[in-house]
């Protein structure tokens, strides 16, 4: 069966020469007409991905930090602060608020696990399902920090947001989650926002990599990407 879900990126990737594949449900980029299919190709500047489909969960209330806590076994975060668990990874953007990100299609485990640890604790919890309603762009690489930097007016030096930080902030004038969130042993940054944005932030961000060597990848290259390095450290 067909995936049914298209990402707000779908259209304008399909323009750019995206091939696709049905990840938990969702048409999510493969690879570009023009991407290079072997590991070489990370080693650019930059690289720009479309993981909207990932699965996206809001936690808010006063009981957010005991009940995330229990469903997810993480310390207790600081605000802007994270860790990753076994389906993902956890982010603490308030006192009262927590943002869930998992894989594609986890999106119902990551509401069920967390209502189930809600049950043990009072006070008022709001659990809410934003995955179809909010963009994912990654920029991976050792010039992602330089090229995000060009867009936002956060501070990514490493002292100031080391990996698993999560800031609110505005991007391209938009306002959007800057989660650091590195992969394969690369740089990585995640920015989340609203799904009528997504397409006017990839060409945004493209238009403002223009003396950068920018590679368009899809899920097949991070993958043998993160295989590679799998590998290594294990050799």
């Amino acid at each position: 069966m067909m995936a049914e879900k298209q990402t707000p990126i779908y259209d304008i990737a399909r323009s750019q020469g995206a091939a696709f594949v049905d990840i938990g449900g969702w048409l999510v980029v493969d690879a570009f007409g023009g991407e290079q299919k072997s590991i070489p190709a990370m080693t650019r500047d930059v690289a720009l991905l479309d993981r909207s489909a990932r699965a996206k969960v809001l936690v808010d209330g006063a009981a957010a930090s005991a009940v995330v806590e229990r469903a997810w076994d993480v310390p207790h975060l600081a605000v802007n602060g994270g860790a990753v668990h076994a389906q993902g990874a956890v982010y603490r953007l308030r006192h009262d608020r927590y943002f869930l990100s998992a894989p594609p299609g986890l999106e119902a485990t990551l509401e069920s696990t967390t209502a189930r640890a809600m049950r043990q604790e009072d006070g008022l919890l709001t659990i809410t399902d934003v995955t179809h309603g909010q963009a994912e762009l990654w920029l991976l690489g050792p010039a992602a920090a330089e090229l995000l930097s060009r867009l936002c007016g956060l501070d990514f030096h490493p002292a100031s947001f080391p990996n698993l930080t999560a800031r609110e902030s505005s991007v391209a004038k938009t306002a959007q989650l800057v989660i650091r969130c590195d992969a394969a042993r690369q740089r990585a940054y995640a920015i989340v926002g609203a799904r009528s944005l997504g397409a006017y932030l990839w060409q945004t961000i493209i238009e403002a990599a223009h003396d950068l060597n920018l590679l368009l990848c899809g899920e097949a290259l991070l993958l043998a990407l993160e295989s590679s390095k799998e590998r290594d450290a294990g050799s």
